[in-house]
Order: C-alpha cells, then structure tokens, then sequence
C-alpha cells in the first residue's frame, strides 16, 4: 500500500467516528514525513540501491498498515468500555436515588425522623447531581441521531425526576409522606431505565 493510501486510510477510519480524527491528523502528519523521507531518498541514492529502498519502503507501508488497524481497533473498544462503564453508572444512579426517594416520601418529618430525613436529601441532592453529570458524559460518546433522540428524552425524564423528587415539601420541616408521589416518582424511574435500556441497544 502506498504511504499515501495510508494517510487517506487512517483519516477514513477515523471519519466512522470523529472521536478519533485528532488521534488520525497526527498518524498522518507523521505518515507524511516518512513518506517524504523514503522519497529523498530513493531520488538521491544510485540506482543500485533503489530496489532495497522500495522494498523498505513497502515493508513499513504494510508494518504501518497493521498498526492503524490495531490501533483504531483499539480506540473503538477503549470507546465501547466507557460507553458501558457511564451507563452502569447511571443504572446504579437510578437504582440508589429511587430507594431513596421512595423511603423520603414515603416518611413524615418528626423529631426522631429528622436525622434520616437530612441523611436522605443530602443523598438525593448528591445523586441526582452525579446523574445529571454522567447523562451529559454519555451525550458525548454517542453519534446515531436515534440514539441522541432517546438521549434527549433521558434528559428531560431525569429533569422530570428532579421536579418531582425535590418539589412539595422536600426539606421542609412540615414535610410529611406520600404515597402518590412516591408511586408517581417510581413510574418517573422506570420510564428512564426504559429510555436507558433503548439508548443500549442503538448505540
């Protein structure tokens, strides 16, 4: 393969995902440079030593050629094992934060109550932070429109957890339980494994 093939091959592996293009510029960059090189000098060398220079140079064109494809090989897998890692990260979100919110409101503020109260908003405030964060994290690795689609339909169900979970009589001292907004906020949460589980399995 010619050294100029492999700088269009490693920019067209690249382009099946531009997270990978600035990774490809400098293969290319430094493809060409070789290239440029080999080519001094097989022009400025005699005769007698062109043979070795071409067979060299095709030596390290398919030497080359191995190590783009292990390489993007890699970064494809490197990318699948952070995309798994974010959503088992938001699955283990969603299964904490509906405990949770379900034992919050399912409890009425008294004296004796009031410390597990408090440990269960600030639990509450910390993971739906960290949900927030990592559904903006997984936006980032996908690139299928029906996949960001779903993802924006994540969003705004996890924007609707929010309301729901932290609106009435959260962290008010004359908060008091209820069952119909704990069954409401548990309906929130299966609508958003739901969305979670679709995103899986178009990515």
């Amino acid at each position: 393969m010619p050294h100029s093939d492999l700088l269009l091959a490693s920019l067209a592996l690249a382009s099946t995902d531009p997270i990978y293009l600035s990774d490809a510029l400098k293969i290319a960059h430094e493809l060409s440079k070789i290239e440029s090189a080999i080519r001094d000098l097989t022009s400025s060398n005699s005769s007698s030593y062109k043979p070795f220079f071409i067979a060299a140079s095709g030596a390290l064109a398919g030497a080359i050629s191995g190590y783009l494809s292990n390489f993007f090989h890699w970064k494809r897998t490197e990318k699948e094992r952070k995309i798994s890692d974010i959503i088992d990260q938001i699955d283990r979100l969603l299964d904490n934060l509906e405990k949770e919110a379900i034992s919050y409101w399912l409890m009425n503020f008294s004296e004796d109550k009031s410390a597990d109260l408090y440990s269960l908003e600030i639990q509450i405030k910390a993971d739906l932070r960290l949900l927030t964060m990592y559904s903006k994290l997984l936006k980032l690795f996908l690139k299928k429109e029906k996949s960001i689609n779903l993802h924006s339909a994540l969003t705004e169900i996890i924007s609707q957890l929010y309301d729901a979970i932290t609106g009435g009589s959260f962290e008010s001292i004359e908060h008091i339980a209820s069952k119909p907004d704990a069954m409401k906020i548990s309906s929130k949460f299966s609508s958003a494994r739901q969305k979670l589980i679709t995103i899986v399995a178009t990515r």
